[in-house]
């Protein structure tokens, strides 16, 4: 007899009712049976001044049911509808991106071959689906998913997001690292008191199902920086993040004529420097730089007064193109004038705001 089962340390091979959580990791068509999870390690890397979390889930599994290759299905609850998995793995390997139709056909014949499959089934509101296959009897492998999400303002001042993580049998060994480019961070799970670090904050667990799944806060440092960038490899990323909060408090600051107005803003107007990326990629945007600019202008009528404006723009060189303190009208006309082409030279950014002692310096290639 090729399919031989035995009892497992945490499987429910009798209860074929049991109802689906919310995360799931199972084999077989008419019923479906958890697969044996040995280890969980859930890692989370957050950048508070973004608001912004980059969270790693890595599973150790084993077919210690049935003595062939069977195809596992995992349901993975994203921590909101807004959140992107942006990478997959089994083992060594890694998955690639498709159009669903040649998804289907690359992933029939690789199984016809026997090798490892794993195709996205949907994603839809917060969930991510997807089949593994071969999994081999006895034969354990890690799965890797990696997903993008906002760390979302709370009342109390702090930043969060839970994800909803919820094993329906205990796992073994369960490790939940956090760590921070900046700010305080705080771990809570069930089955652990809260891991509260500076920069990093990490919990293990033993035979934990998670009910309630993870939570993490954090605290954003004191001036923290608005603009962070990596490497890899020859890329440069970078992300910027303006919140509503400084964008009000800059917008209804009054106090003065703000250092360097140019003439005819000593009344105390605020004067709003913007810097555009004009590259080729930023062309999409172009509308939304400038339905940001009238939200800026309508947000500061709303207090009472309204702003001047010096546009640049930069992608291989950084050119100014409006008079200082220009008026919103002079100010909309030349930001749709502006040609998108090229690539960007991020050098260009830094030596930008060096001679502009404004009021407020706005990078509208950014996310706000």
């Amino acid at each position: 007899d090729a399919a031989k089962t035995r009892p497992r340390q945490n499987s429910t091979m009798a209860n074929s009712t049991m109802a689906t959580p919310a995360f799931s990791l199972t084999f077989g068509e008419e019923h479906k049976h958890p697969l044996t999870i040995t280890r969980s390690d859930i890692h989370f890397e957050a950048i508070p001044s973004q608001r912004l979390c980059l969270i790693t889930l890595r599973l150790t599994v084993v077919n210690d049911a049935i003595a062939q290759d069977i195809e596992g299905a995992l349901r993975f609850p994203l921590p909101d509808s807004d959140a992107t998995i942006c990478g997959f793995q089994l083992g060594e390997d890694t998955a690639v991106s498709l159009p669903k139709t040649k998804a289907a056909e690359v992933a029939y014949k690789e199984r016809e071959k026997g090798r490892a499959v794993a195709t996205a089934a949907s994603v839809q509101g917060a969930v991510y689906e997807t089949t593994l296959f071969p999994l081999k009897y006895n034969e354990p492998k890690e799965l890797t998913l990696t997903c993008f999400t906002a760390l979302k303002g709370q009342a109390d001042g702090t930043l969060a997001l839970t994800l909803p993580l919820t094993f329906a049998l205990p796992v073994p060994h369960v490790t939940i690292r956090a760590n921070a480019l900046d700010g305080a961070l705080t771990i809570k799970a069930a089955g652990a008191l809260p891991q509260t670090g500076a920069a990093a904050a990490e919990a293990r667990l033993a035979a934990a199902s998670l009910p309630g799944g993870v939570t993490l806060r954090a605290v954003p440092a004191a001036g923290a920086p608005q603009v962070v960038s990596a490497a890899s490899g020859e890329r440069l990323y970078f992300t910027g993040c303006v919140s509503k909060e400084e964008i009000d408090a800059a917008l209804a600051s009054r106090a003065g004529t703000p250092r360097g107005a140019p003439p005819g803003t000593g009344c105390g107007a605020p004067h709003v420097g913007l810097f555009v990326d004009c590259s080729l990629s930023a062309a999409g945007r172009a509308q939304h730089a400038l339905a940001l600019l009238d939200a800026l202008d309508a947000a500061h009528g709303k207090l009472g007064g309204g702003c001047v404006y010096t546009l640049w723009s930069f992608s291989r060189v950084a050119t100014r193109r409006t008079a200082r303190g220009a008026s919103l009208a002079e100010t909309k006309a030349a930001l749709a004038a502006l040609r998108y082409d090229g690539g960007t030279d991020l050098r260009r950014v830094g030596s930008l705001g060096m001679p502009m002692p404004m009021h407020m310096h706005m990078h509208m290639h950014m996310r706000m």
